[in-house]
């Protein structure tokens, strides 16, 4: 199952789609999406204006979460399953995410 989250302001658009492959991220200033298998994610943050990060090699991906959009955290909790079940290196941002998504 496919999951997403877009985000939208006067010049500029986002969109991070999560599926069981792992992850999408698009902008307007990309020509194309990027796509990065959960293992490649070092780590991910959510900082307390609901904006979702995460980096994949030396690269910082973001994008503006809405906690009241059921979307958004259904979304955010398939991003935190696939890192789980992933091969990635267990940290402690995981958790906190976790617990700033409800």
């Amino acid at each position: 199952m496919e999951h997403n989250i877009s985000s939208f302001s006067f010049m500029q658009s986002y969109i991070l789609d999560i599926d069981s492959e792992g992850i999408n991220f698009r902008d307007t200033d990309a020509p194309k999406s990027r796509h990065f298998r959960f293992e490649e994610v070092f780590c991910v943050l959510m900082s307390a204006n609901n904006t979702l990060s995460f980096q994949a090699g030396g690269e910082v991906f973001s994008i503006r979460t809405e906690q009241a959009n059921p979307t958004h955290r259904a979304a955010i909790a398939a991003l935190l399953e696939g890192l789980k079940n992933s091969a990635a290196p267990k940290t402690d941002s995981l958790s906190k995410v976790e617990d700033a998504a409800g």
